[in-house]
């Protein structure tokens, strides 16, 4: 499939605290290129395998469906690729992307290198310049990761992840305030009318739609503008018209130079992705009994009617 057309923004100023500044070589902004590689990657909940030695590259730019039945582990990835969980085994790396990653093959994961005992969370690269370090997101100790949640990853939940009691402006500004760059109001209220909710920055969330809270959320993503964006069934519990404006922004970020992976079980929406990653199911033995529930007294079963 063709590659996106990337036109990058103009970078930000970066803050001196940001992830970037602080010598992580994470890229801070859709302007940055990025690289990501998981391989063998493994979660296991009370002893039960969620994944199973999942592999694959992916590279900024890239729209990428993540697809497979229910219970198979869509969620657990995104969550492991945004420091929200931590594998079991297996290694996630993000590192600013260079010329090799251009051509190379998607579906190969990259070598695998180890934390240094000196800086926990990032392996020295010898194909990469000194100041350029890996991430390994799987291992990042706290600091690290609330600087990859603040200046790295952006994400996209079925539930809007807003406060609801709060205003509309405060769930776009207070969220990027630690990052040193609080958006102005003239920033909120012009993204707002991108997302088509002008008019709701004193609005107080619980009163707004689902779907206008969906575009709110949608707001606060293009405000933070992050290189690494993760959806979780954005689109799931909305109607066709929402459903495509929340579409279209995800790719609008991908062709700007954002990575973006995508939880979805719609076909027409996956078949729009750049790629796909198709996570497969657990296999449940044909001679497992069904559990029907509690025999209830005094009801015979007459069967279909």
């Amino acid at each position: 499939m063709a590659e996106a057309v990337l036109n990058p923004p103009a970078k930000r100023p970066e803050s001196q605290d940001s992830a970037y500044s602080s010598g992580s070589g994470l890229p801070s902004g859709a302007g940055d290129r990025l690289a990501l590689i998981v391989d063998a990657l493994v979660k296991e909940f009370g002893g039960r395998r969620v994944l199973d030695q999942v592999s694959f590259t992916a590279k900024s730019g890239e729209l990428i469906a993540v697809t497979g039945p229910s219970g198979c582990g869509k969620t657990t990835l995104l969550n492991c690729l945004g420091a929200l969980d931590r594998p079991t085994s297996g290694l996630i790396e993000l590192r600013p992307a260079t010329a090799a990653d251009a051509t190379a093959t998607p579906v190969q994961p990259a070598p695998i290198g180890l934390p240094t005992a000196a800086e926990p969370g990032t392996v020295a690269d010898p194909g990469i310049a000194p100041d350029k370090r890996r991430i390994n997101v799987g291992h990042l100790r706290a600091t690290r990761r609330r600087l990859y949640h603040r200046d790295v990853v952006g994400f996209v939940f079925q539930n809007a992840g807003l406060v609801d009691q709060w205003r509309v402006w405060q769930n776009l500004r207070v969220p990027l305030t630690p990052a040193g760059r609080p958006p102005s109001r003239t920033a909120i209220r012009q993204t707002l009318k991108r997302v088509g909710a002008a008019g709701l920055e004193r609005a107080r969330v619980y009163t707004l739609s689902g779907g206008e809270q969906q575009r709110v959320a949608l707001a606060r993503l293009l405000l933070k503008d992050p290189p690494l964006v993760l959806a979780d069934e954005p689109m799931a519990a909305l109607d066709q018209t929402n459903a495509e404006f929340v579409f279209g922004v995800l790719r609008g970020l991908s062709r700007r130079g954002a990575l973006v992976l995508m939880c979805t079980h719609d076909p027409a929406v996956v078949q729009r992705c750049d790629r796909v990653i198709e996570l497969p199911g657990r296999e449940i033995p044909s001679d497992s009994p069904v559990d029907t529930g509690p025999e209830i007294p005094g009801r015979e079963d007459t069967g279909p009617t």
